[in-house]
């Protein structure tokens, strides 16, 4: 009796679980949403987890290389950006993106956002694996993202666990240091990865949708996000291993001609010319650099974007 009346009491106690409870009361409401409309999902997750990676800086290697990897009953997303800070994983846990409200920096998509909520279409529960830099030290560090409850109260003691396995940051059996992480890391270490298991015909179903409409739509992302590097696409199903490489050929104010070699493909590169004037970016397929013939597909249909960059 004494021990609930202390309870009720604790001002910081109190506070605490009304911020879980709002944080538990956001996802759900998000996630009801998605899982209401799955077919709005299907292929929208992928895009939510490009336009994360993009978002990362790579202070070492200057652009983010991508590798997805789509098993039978797992997909696996990982990139080689710079670690984590507390505020990304607490963020990723609660749900928060780290673009400001008032933000007026286009360049930032705002990491973990609430869009971010629709690739747990893929899985209720999402492994998360990367390096945190913590109070100048890099540890290794797993989380779980169970969001598997359908209601506020369910979700409360997940993200509640998620959050206190975070506050052990220092502790060694969970987050191990890792020594000399700055120097010894190299351009293919895929250090953060979030790891879905695919449980049901419909997840695996949403799964093999996303990766199609990668592969098939890729060389053009690429153009557009010049954050980007590389991506490397693995499909276990189909045994079949391509790997994205995007490079500025030529810079000429307001035009660049782009190449995207591919490793893998049928088609070993393909060439694009881009204009950008007052943030629109008008892309076109040629075949090649000289005589700047367009090629068929896009003849009629230039690209204009400006949403990735």
């Amino acid at each position: 009796m004494q021990s609930e009346l202390d309870e009720s009491q604790d001002v910081d106690l109190i506070i605490r679980r009304n911020n879980y409870k709002l944080t538990a009361d956001k996802i759900k409401q998000i996630l009801s949403k998605v899982l209401n409309d799955p077919s709005k999902s299907y292929r929208r997750w992928i895009w939510e987890l490009m336009q994360n990676a993009k978002d990362v800086p790579n202070k070492k290697f200057n652009r983010v290389s991508i590798q997805v990897i789509l098993k039978e009953d797992e997909l696996i997303f990982k990139h080689n950006g710079d670690p984590f800070m507390m505020g990304n994983i607490t963020g990723l846990i609660q749900q928060v993106s780290s673009k400001a409200s008032d933000s007026s920096n286009d360049e930032v998509t705002g990491k973990f956002g609430t869009g971010f909520i629709s690739t747990h279409l893929l899985s209720d529960i999402i492994k998360v694996n990367g390096i945190v830099d913590y109070k100048n030290t890099h540890r290794s560090f797993e989380v779980l993202l169970d969001r598997a409850g359908r209601t506020s109260e369910e979700l409360l003691p997940k993200i509640e666990t998620a959050l206190e396995r975070i506050r052990k940051i220092e502790d060694e059996e969970i987050c191990p240091i890792v020594n000399n992480y700055p120097d010894t890391r190299i351009e293919e270490s895929y250090d953060t990865a979030f790891t879905y298991r695919l449980t049901s015909t419909e997840k695996q179903k949403a799964a093999r949708a996303g990766i199609e409409d990668l592969i098939h739509t890729l060389p053009v992302t690429l153009v557009n996000i010049p954050k980007i590097k590389r991506v490397e696409v693995i499909n276990e199903l189909s045994n079949t291993r391509i790997t994205y490489e995007c490079s500025d050929v030529e810079v000429i104010e307001q035009i660049r001609k782009v190449k995207v070699d591919i490793t893998g493909g049928e088609i070993p590169e393909r060439l694009f010319v881009v204009y950008k004037a007052k943030g629109v970016f008008l892309i076109s397929e040629v075949n090649d650099f000289e005589e700047l013939g367009l090629i068929d597909s896009l003849v009629n249909n230039p690209i204009c974007t400006g949403i990735f960059h």
